[in-house]
């Protein structure tokens, strides 16, 4: 449903291709900002209680710390840019 591509990790960013088929689960980044770029497809940015749509070209940022989660509302797998700062541990997928 969701696969996470590494694209470069250097001590400050983490940078990442995400794939999304369907919908992400709800979930948070402890410590890291997220800034997603969507690519390919649409959908719906869910940040906390409030509904963002997104589109090609769209941006949006992703304080630490807030619940959030993407759903796919498009029929192909939807691609985001997505920068992860700082690096951590945790924003390399497990393979």
């Amino acid at each position: 449903n969701i696969t996470p591509c590494v694209l470069e990790r250097s001590e400050r960013t983490t940078q990442q291709l995400v794939f999304v088929r369907d919908r992400e689960e709800a979930h948070e980044h402890a410590g890291q900002d997220l800034i997603v770029t969507v690519l390919r497809g649409h959908g719906t940015l869910w940040l906390g209680e409030r509904q963002v749509p997104m589109h090609e070209g769209d941006v949006a940022v992703v304080p630490a710390g807030l619940r959030h989660w993407f759903v796919n509302q498009g029929d192909e797998p939807a691609a985001a840019f997505v920068i992860l700062a700082p690096t951590t541990p945790e924003s390399v997928p497990n393979p």
